[in-house]
């Protein structure tokens, strides 16, 4: 159950954007709402991290903010670099040395041609190999 509304977080947000300390927000947040909750300098704290991190203070919808496209770019490039010079990587690994999840992963591998199952290393058949393979 959330104590303060969405208008009172919006409000914390803007006073906090607008230069105010923490304190000030509080004192702020005292003269408009006078007859609420009054929040701690640890909850404006947490509404503005909160909406820094997910671009909005529903809690309903804090879900991390998209990379821009440079960025997500420049992770793809480093997951083909990181594949090209260990082939036999498997997607879990590949996710945990990029913090991502692991369909990410996948999808990031499966969009530059690679295919999502580790590679099975094999025994070279040789010519004489075949004459034995044929008579056994």
């Amino acid at each position: 159950m959330e104590i303060f509304t969405i208008e009172e977080k919006v409000f914390m947000v803007f006073q906090f954007a607008a230069g105010q300390s923490l304190e000030q927000v509080v004192n702020a947040f005292l003269e408009r709402f006078d007859n609420r909750p009054i929040p701690s300098v640890q909850t404006v704290s947490r509404v503005v991290r909160n909406f820094r991190t997910y671009g909005c203070v529903s809690p309903l919808h804090h879900k991390p903010l998209p990379q821009n496209n440079n960025e997500r770019e420049e992770q793809e490039i480093m997951i083909c670099v990181s594949v090209e010079e260990n082939p036999d990587q498997s997607i879990k690994e590949i996710a945990e040395q990029f913090d991502l999840p692991r369909e990410t992963a996948r999808k990031v591998l499966k969009k530059n041609g690679y295919c999502s199952y580790k590679v099975q290393k094999m025994n070279q058949i040789f010519p004489q190999d075949v004459e034995r393979r044929l008579f056994l």
